[in-house]
């Protein structure tokens, strides 16, 4: 099958994005921790704002965290909407803070699988569409929120 180079090339990147991923598991954003989802935000913000388009913070009503959107050609005739989480499980006193490489392909630690994980899939496609001839035709809005249970 020939694959375009926006996505053959993404495996030459696949350790960048293994550092950027472990980088935002190792910043603590239990649901409760405010703090830490404040820091996650900014985290958020410096990757996602790379991308062509306007970013924002939206207030929540029901917690003092913040959502994050993010919209691109918001008036093109294709539009499509990413979201998910930013928050882990594991609160700020946890015993499970940190990644581990068990090799260079293996990882573990908290939210690599959920979410944070697709975080870093769902930006580097972004990326690796923004770099396609068609991107032009088409808009996204990503909105990522600081839970996935409690009620954001």
């Amino acid at each position: 099958m020939n694959l375009p180079p926006q996505i053959t090339g993404m495996r030459a990147s696949a350790g960048e994005l293994g550092l950027l991923l472990a980088s935002w598991c190792d910043q603590n954003s239990g649901s409760e921790n405010f703090a830490g989802l404040d820091a996650m935000l900014g985290l958020l913000k410096a990757e996602f704002g790379r991308l062509p388009g306007t970013v924002e913070y939206l207030p929540l009503t029901i917690t003092p965290a913040e959502a994050l959107r993010i919209r691109v050609r918001p008036k093109a005739p294709i539009q499509l909407l990413f979201s998910g989480h930013y928050d882990t499980a594991y609160g700020a006193t946890d015993a499970f803070q940190q990644c581990e490489f068990s090799s260079s392909e293996k990882m573990r630690g908290p939210g690599v699988i959920d979410m944070k994980g697709g975080l870093v899939v769902m930006h580097a496609a972004l990326e690796a569409f923004e770099r396609s001839k068609h991107s032009g035709r088409i808009g996204y809005e990503v909105l990522l929120t600081p839970d996935k249970e409690t009620g954001s």
